[in-house]
């Protein structure tokens, strides 16, 4: 009999980390896997094949309310696992928080088998064999760092404090896995240097995602691949994220429009929705003005906005393995130039296709220069992360599943 696998899923469905698990659920459907799925979504999965679906949605609070989000889905993985008569059991985490739920939830079920087994007096069936994989989606520690600049002594204070809470999370999250998985080797470079552990951490990256887009719906886009910009040329730069101000730097990026619309003679196309939406596409508009730029909101497809643009600039302050950055690596007609912070250094490997994060006179010359590369140059650079990052990842995924 197959493994019984057990998934927490707070979306129905989207970009990134969501998509990725939807395409892993899809592959161990076909595997004939038995899937169960834990979630808060009223909106059903668009996921074919036969899968069960527990869902907590009968106390609405759990949605917005974290501590009780954690309180059901600890409730709901126990009684779960105390039902399932299968001899394997994986519980998949996606989230230090997770991975710590899970763990408790077993714990519980071992004192009750503890007490069963001494009250009782009988023989009680052999429990089942639990793993918890833990696939890490980033360092929480360092996403908090950036969504937290350091300010004056008080919230510094308030910061640290954070800090090392996080820390602690994340170290338990680690310690009640049974095998843990980091998407890039700096994070596991990080999590080895900032905990003496004695425990084996995977490396399974993300890989390039082939989209389906329609290459000759764009004649503009075309230039990139028939011939070198022209300096004089109108390029268009785009800018497609989450809209929320620090980790995907949309400040950095208005500087950038800043610095760009007084050298160069540019339009700006961006998409996406969160918080910061307003103020960011307002500050845009007002640099490079109303007929030379377009905001596309969010898309669930984003063939369109890259059958728009000449040149994606990615300006991040942190990643872990930007899924959306390997999506564009496929991109037909277009060149990306993304911040030099170490998940795009280790994806991308050139210093031509980075820039360093608020050096605006070297992110003028950067720009320059990606304009004027030839496509030659350009082409081997991506052909060298299309080598590295081409493969099957459910395959990579299933074999760290059942790993013994």
């Amino acid at each position: 009999m197959n493994s019984e696998i057990i998934f927490y899923r707070p979306k129905a469905k989207g970009h990134g980390a969501t998509f990725r698990q939807e395409c892993l659920i899809k592959y161990l459907i076909k595997k004939s896997e038995i899937i169960h799925i834990i979630t808060l979504e009223k909106e059903k999965f668009h996921i074919e094949g036969k899968y069960n679906v527990r869902n907590l949605i009968f106390n609405k609070l759990a949605r917005k309310v974290s501590i009780l989000r954690w309180i059901f889905l600890l409730l709901t993985t126990f009684f779960l696992i105390s039902n399932l008569r299968n001899k394997s059991i994986k519980l998949i985490a996606f989230s230090d928080y997770e991975s710590i739920i899970f763990r408790l939830a077993l714990s519980i079920l071992e004192i009750k088998h503890m007490i069963s087994k001494n009250l009782i007096k009988k023989n009680i069936k052999e429990k089942p064999k639990f793993e918890i994989i833990f696939f890490s989606r980033g360092d929480i520690v360092e996403i908090f760092k950036t969504n937290h600049p350091k300010i004056n002594f008080i919230k510094n204070l308030i910061i640290n404090i954070s800090i090392s809470y996080y820390k602690k999370i994340q170290l338990l999250g680690i310690l009640s896995s049974s095998r843990y998985v980091v998407q890039m080797d700096f994070l596991k470079n990080t999590i080895n240097s900032r905990f003496s552990i004695a425990k084996e951490i995977d490396v399974i990256s993300n890989n390039i995602i082939y989209p389906k887009i329609n290459i000759n719906s764009n004649s503009n886009n075309n230039k990139l691949t028939k011939k070198n910009f022209p300096f004089n040329s109108q390029i268009t730069i785009g800018f497609a994220a989450p809209l929320f101000l620090r980790v995907k730097s949309l400040d950095i990026f208005i500087k950038i429009c800043n610095e760009l619309n007084s050298n160069f003679p540019i339009k700006v196309i961006t998409a996406g929705s969160g918080v910061d939406e307003l103020y960011f596409t307002s500050k845009i508009r007002k640099i490079i003005g109303e007929d030379n730029y377009l905001h596309l909101g969010w898309l669930d497809n984003l063939n369109i906005f890259f059958e728009k643009i000449d040149i994606l600039i990615i300006p991040s302050r942190y990643d872990s393995c930007p899924n959306f950055l390997l999506e564009a690596i496929n991109i037909p007609n277009i060149r990306i130039i993304a911040s030099d912070i170490p998940a795009h250094r280790e994806i991308l490997m050139q210093n031509d296709l980075l820039f360093p994060l608020e050096n605006f006179k070297e992110i003028n010359y950067k720009f320059k220069k990606i304009i004027l590369m030839k496509n030659e140059r350009y082409k081997s650079y991506i052909n060298k992360v299309k080598e590295k990052y081409t493969f099957n990842w459910e395959d990579e995924i299933y074999k760290v599943i059942n790993k013994t």
